[in-house]
């Protein structure tokens, strides 16, 4: 039976959600997930007890307003590998690679190799021509947004950050759902805005 407190709670919530989300559109299962998060806090001494980088990711994730075409966004950085070695008739990405590093060759370097590999049909030593193609892979998984870009960035230029979707992961849904739960109880008990 739902208590006055219980139903309170749940008005707050909703509030809370409709304010962050514009949208009512999955709130009840963000109710669960925050009655059950709310209720570990409180069976632990103080929310103290929780790490301080498990409290920022909870802060990161409720401060993202950013639409990411799902309620469940997995942060996922790719790394850009380059893939060798294709028959230079059947792709329009013809490069020039040293053959030492196995780094594609730009700019004027490799259109000075173009030109003499036109004049005569021969690659120079320490240079292959081939076929190539760019794909992007798996690199690394990040629960928000902040933390994807600053690793990315660490990495350099080869990375990106890619938005999946956790929408048929119901363990993703319910940790994302625990972690708002952290921030929205520190909201309500007044601790910060």
């Amino acid at each position: 039976m739902t208590t006055k407190s219980d139903e309170q709670e749940r008005v707050e919530f909703e509030a809370w959600y409709r304010e962050k989300y514009n949208s009512t559109l999955y709130c009840e299962a963000r109710y669960e997930g925050w009655v059950e998060g709310r209720a570990a806090l409180q069976s632990q001494d103080r929310e103290d007890a929780i790490p301080a980088n498990i409290r920022l990711m909870a802060e990161r994730i409720a401060a993202d307003t950013f639409e990411h075409c799902t309620a469940d966004p997995i942060f996922t950085v790719q790394k850009k590998r380059i893939v060798t070695g294709l028959d230079t008739d059947c792709t329009d990405n013809i490069g020039w690679f040293d053959t030492d590093s196995g780094d594609l060759v730009e700019g004027d370097e490799a259109a000075d190799l173009e030109a003499r590999y036109d004049d005569t049909g021969d690659e120079p030593e320490g240079y292959v021509r081939t076929g190539y193609f760019e794909e992007w892979e798996h690199y690394a998984t990040y629960i928000t947004m902040e933390s994807a870009q600053e690793f990315a960035k660490a990495k350099g230029e080869n990375c990106r950050v890619y938005v999946d979707s956790g929408y048929r992961n119901h363990e993703w849904k319910a940790l994302r759902a625990f972690l708002l739960s952290i921030d929205h109880a520190r909201r309500i008990e007044g601790d910060g805005e």
